[in-house]
């Protein structure tokens, strides 16, 4: 697997999923939860999708800025890449027909904020255009959800993401959409956005969607 070494690459990484994103809504799809196995989240996903573990990404100290502690990328099937390279080139893997997901639970450092921590993933990246900015609930903290149109590998695309911080631990859920797109993938990504729960017990359900890729 490909290790993201700095979690500023997180930005670059939700606009990849966007732009991979099939884009469509799925009506009257049937949802299941996901758990971490480290036990760190839960979060219901389309039933259909498949489940990509995300690795901790160890590099660097904390004080250099937020860094991986797990996660995982929620998606419909893979088809067979058209090209080389690795898990994360996603300029080789098209999936077409429904939404990407991606959640991470984050080693905060000194962020404090929920506005910090999008600042510093997602909205302070050049080229940011934010169209949406309000509060939300994430995991039952106060939280912020963003949508932005972001510039990148020559197109732009939609990326709606929520935040929140707690004593140094930070979640992002992300998705992204072709432009003005949202408010028909609005209600589908609140539904994961409030599915979300923290500190769930290690090893309680794992893995009901399928096989993951690790």
């Amino acid at each position: 697997m490909v290790r993201m070494k700095r979690i500023a690459g997180v930005a670059s990484l939700a606009l990849a999923l966007a732009a991979c994103s099939g884009g469509n809504a799925v009506t009257g799809e049937t949802f299941e939860r996901y758990y971490d196995p480290g036990g760190l989240f839960s979060a219901e996903f389309p039933a259909s999708n498949e489940i990509t573990i995300i690795p901790p990404d160890s590099a660097g100290p904390t004080g250099a800025g937020p860094r991986i502690v797990t996660g995982a990328i929620s998606g419909p099937p893979q088809p067979q890449q058209t090209g080389g390279g690795g898990l994360f080139d996603f300029g080789q893997i098209r999936r077409p027909g429904g939404n990407l997901y991606l959640v991470y639970v984050l080693d905060a450092g000194d962020i404090t904020s929920p506005d910090d921590l999008s600042a510093a993933l997602l909205t302070g990246a050049p080229g940011s255009d934010v169209k949406v900015k309000e509060r939300t609930t994430l995991g039952g903290r106060e939280g912020v959800l963003v949508v932005a149109d972001l510039l990148g590998e020559g197109r732009t695309v939609e990326v709606a993401s929520a935040f929140t911080v707690l004593n140094g631990t930070g979640y992002m859920v992300a998705s992204g959409f072709s432009p003005g797109d949202w408010p028909q993938h609005r209600e589908e990504f609140l539904r994961v956005v409030g599915s979300l729960q923290t500190e769930v017990p290690a090893g309680i359900g794992i893995l009901p969607q399928g096989s993951p890729t690790a």
